[in-house]
Formats: structure tokens, sequence, C-alpha cells
């Protein structure tokens, strides 16, 4: 696939994380967004695994803290 399509690809899975970590389930999408940051890294398109991280940071901010109940 080409890069183009791959961010394409990129900023519609990061808008979806988004909405499910705000609909409260942030950490399936950590589980997803790291998939997705692995794959796109292993294929080579580091803008579209960047893109991805960063949505994760801002999921991880949406956690809870450990310890803490859910």
């Amino acid at each position: 696939m080409s890069q183009p399509a791959h961010r394409d690809i990129a900023a519609i899975l990061v808008t979806a994380l988004r909405r499910l970590g705000k609909a409260g389930d942030a950490e399936t999408a950590m589980k997803l967004g790291g998939e997705a940051w692995w794959a796109f890294q292993n294929d080579g398109d580091a803008d579209s695994a960047e893109a991805v991280n960063k949505v994760m940071h801002y999921l991880a901010r949406l956690l809870p803290a450990p310890g803490q109940k859910t």
C-alpha cells in the first residue's frame, strides 16, 4: 500500500481511536493503537506510525491511574 494511502487510513484510525477513548474504552483504543503503530512502523511508514503514537499519548491520559478503580 502506498504511503499516501497509509496516511489516509492513519487519519481515519486516529479519529476512531480518539472517539473510542472518549467513549470510555481507552484501554481497547490503546491496544488497537499499539497494533496499528507496529504495522505502520513495520511497513516503513514512520509518519503514520508517529500519528498513531501521538494519539496513544492522548489516550494514556484517559486511562485510570494504577490502583484507581474504574
